[in-house]
């Protein structure tokens, strides 16, 4: 059997003012957070584009063209094929203007397969980013180092208190402690983004003081159950955080929680009605229409929290997007065509 090799798209001989990328695919995502990280400049149209015969969603990214632009873009897409297009007009279009986007990743001494996962993730696509460790969130009190921080699916008492008892040597006993809270809430407050998912959001609602609480939290099996599932989700493909998405798409959902939200503004919920797309679920009524992904304003900066995992051991692609568009939602900023 042949290697296989992704069809690439034909840019080399580009003569438009921009390359347009069209925001659909994750692939468009972590080339752009690559080329962002290579020092090129990106913008993302606030409204849907029409490029000749084609209309490219809201979210659509804008690179300026060049030589160098396009041979990076060229040798990135070969591992993840994007739908590149030239463009030449958009004067006066509302946009975002996207920066570096410096990422750290909360790793702590217990271990978290799924900070293993969204480690192999970015290695695989050559995304830049720093492992942070309990000291290192204890230090962080300002955008100096870092624009983002994100924390995967984790019980909140083995990030605050990690492991305990007088059997553990001390270099690896306790977690980010009420120190690492504080350093994260100044973190936040001066500009900086924390995204968290999973059982991991918890910590946040609670040493944030969020007006978000579990709608499931208190459920028997009996009533609610969801060991593993696809079950269908309404995004809103106007807000960044629901860029690239059609409206609706299905999540891997497995026993996380379910927000009832008071304070923030909610990107993704369930669908009002046959929630399950496949598996088993068990007490649709208590989550049908609940919101399973929120972006709450804090300071200068803000938390964006997931109920499920985005990027489920590396299978859930379909839900990839929502993890890099809230990491280019960290560097964006309102600019003009």
């Amino acid at each position: 059997m042949g290697r296989y090799s992704p069809p690439q798209e034909r840019i080399g001989n580009a003569t438009g003012r921009y390359l347009a990328l069209a925001p659909e695919s994750y692939g468009s995502d972590i080339a752009v957070i690559k080329l962002l990280q290579a020092g090129k400049k990106v913008l993302r149209v606030a409204d849907p584009l029409q490029i000749g015969k084609e209309r490219f969603a809201a979210g659509t990214y804008l690179l300026p063209n060049s030589k160098g632009a396009r041979n990076l873009l060229a040798r990135f897409s070969k591992l993840t094929p994007v739908a590149v297009r030239s463009f030449s007009g958009g004067k006066g279009l509302e946009a975002w203007k996207l920066g570096n986007p410096r990422i750290g990743l909360y790793h702590g001494h217990v271990p978290s397969m799924d900070e293993g996962w969204t480690r192999w993730i970015f290695d695989h696509y050559g995304i830049r980013y720093t492992s942070l460790s309990n000291r290192a969130i204890r230090g962080l009190k300002s955008r100096r180092s870092y624009d983002v921080v994100l924390f995967a699916e984790q019980s909140p008492e083995a990030i605050l208190n990690g492991f305990q008892g007088k059997n553990v040597p001390p270099d690896y006993r306790g977690g980010i402690g009420e120190d690492g809270v504080r350093a994260l809430r100044e973190f936040v407050r001066n500009g900086g983004t924390v995204v968290a998912w999973g059982r991991a959001t918890r910590l946040f609602v609670d040493q944030f003081w969020l007006n978000l609480s579990n709608a499931v939290a208190n459920l028997p099996p009996e009533r609610y159950y969801v060991p593993g599932s696809l079950l269908w989700v309404k995004v809103d493909p106007a807000q960044f955080l629901g860029y690239g998405f059609g409206g609706k798409t299905a999540v891997l959902f497995a026993g996380s929680p379910v927000f009832e939200v008071q304070d923030g503004h909610s990107f993704v919920r369930f669908a009002d009605r046959r929630v399950l797309a496949c598996g088993w679920l068990t007490g649709e009524n208590y989550i049908a229409g609940k919101s399973v992904g929120v972006e709450v304003p804090f300071g200068k900066g803000r938390l964006i929290l997931l109920g499920f995992r985005p990027q489920f051991r590396a299978q859930a692609r379909a839900s990839y997007k929502f993890l890099f568009n809230a990491i280019l939602r960290s560097v964006a900023n309102p600019a003009t065509l």
